[in-house]
């Protein structure tokens, strides 16, 4: 394969108009991780993201998502902080709020289903007295989290709910949505629905070779002493398919359908329908889910690369380890001030068939 990345199509495909991207959930590790490439990307003129005023945006319910996003950013992004300004402790319970939380914001980066933990709303923020409680969200996992709050589904789809009703009203270009370990495959529908009903052009990303009626997905893990010095770490597959523009007044499509087209036979007229390009599909014993970091990867390359107009989902999975301990031992070290993430042209090399 060519380390030559191919020509983008998004954000990078004209730089100068630097463009202005919040994550949500950066106290958990894998919103910390993909704030901490934002902020590497936001340094290379190329990538076309914006690091000036407060930007990258992570978006947390209390101070101590703050504290967690950069004990996270200090010990994997070599001594990096995220200050005050690039951090706004928003109230999620409210639309409004979050709103306000992404003025100035071009595309955002959210989770579906996040782990939950209650904790008091700092002071000087949202409280209405001493005593107020919130729901931190962690994107997708903390082991900073000392008191999960298990939840039930309707708060996580209000969640999603008021974040993606919120980027409408901040006239988000783009919206990345996660799909996590948590989520089920009732839930998954439910999250098509309400991201159809939006009208915002999105990229929708599943992870390991899961079938949409199974609710047992693949397994993620987060790699043991991580720096992003290791940059891309397995060998990425994707399956993805780009909606129609018009693929909601398709046939007898309902809201939400799209979600199922990864099960369909790909001869089924009425699933072709609604899809414009599918490329790559999977081979069935490719199961394995990558690195929570490759995955933080993906989702910064996709600003990159695709072409923020569209919708599409994807499905992405690894291959393998791109290297096995000896060779990793073996490689030379490289510069990483002109690289957001070593590797990254495969990442792109990988989206480079995704219209």
């Amino acid at each position: 394969m060519s380390s030559i990345a191919p020509e983008p199509r998004g954000c990078a495909a004209a730089p100068f108009q630097k463009k202005k991207v919040a994550v949500f959930g950066t106290g958990g590790y894998l919103g910390a991780t993909i704030f901490g490439f934002l902020q590497r990307a936001s340094a290379i003129y190329g990538t076309g993201i914006s690091g000036s005023g407060a930007v990258p945006r992570g978006i947390v319910a209390t101070s101590y998502g703050s504290s967690c996003l950069n004990k996270i950013l200090n010990s994997k992004f070599c001594l990096a902080y995220a200050n005050e300004q690039h951090l706004q402790l928003t109230n999620m319970g409210s639309i409004d709020y979050i709103q306000r939380a992404l003025s100035g914001i071009d595309a955002v980066i959210i989770g579906t289903m996040y782990t939950l933990e209650s904790r008091s709303v700092t002071g000087n923020t949202y409280a209405e007295s001493p005593n107020d409680k919130t729901l931190e969200f962690y994107l997708d996992d903390s082991s900073q989290c000392q008191f999960e709050t298990p939840q039930p589904d309707d708060v996580h789809l209000r969640l999603f709910e008021n974040s993606v009703t919120a980027c409408v009203k901040a006239n988000i270009q783009h919206l990345v949505v996660i799909e996590t370990p948590l989520t089920t495959s009732t839930m998954r529908k439910e999250f098509a629905k309400l991201l159809d009903t939006s009208g915002l052009a999105f990229t929708y990303i599943r992870v390991g070779n899961n079938n949409n009626n199974d609710d047992a997905t693949t397994p993620w893990e987060a790699t043991k002493l991580y720096t992003f010095e290791q940059g891309i770490q397995s060998k990425l597959n994707v399956d993805s398919f780009t909606l129609k523009d018009n693929y909601q007044r398709q046939g007898n499509y309902e809201s939400g359908d799209w979600m199922d087209f990864f099960d369909e036979d790909d001869d089924d007229t009425e699933a072709s329908r609604l899809v414009k390009s599918r490329r790559n599909k999977l081979l069935e014993q490719t199961q394995t889910a990558p690195p929570r970091e490759d995955i933080a990867a993906v989702a910064v390359q996709i600003l990159l690369s695709c072409d923020w107009e569209k919708s599409r989902c994807m499905r992405i999975v690894s291959n393998g380890e791109l290297m096995s301990k000896e060779e990793r031992k073996k490689q030379e070290i490289q510069r990483t001030d002109k690289e957001w993430c070593i590797k990254s042209e495969l990442v792109a090399q990988a989206l480079a068939s995704v219209d």
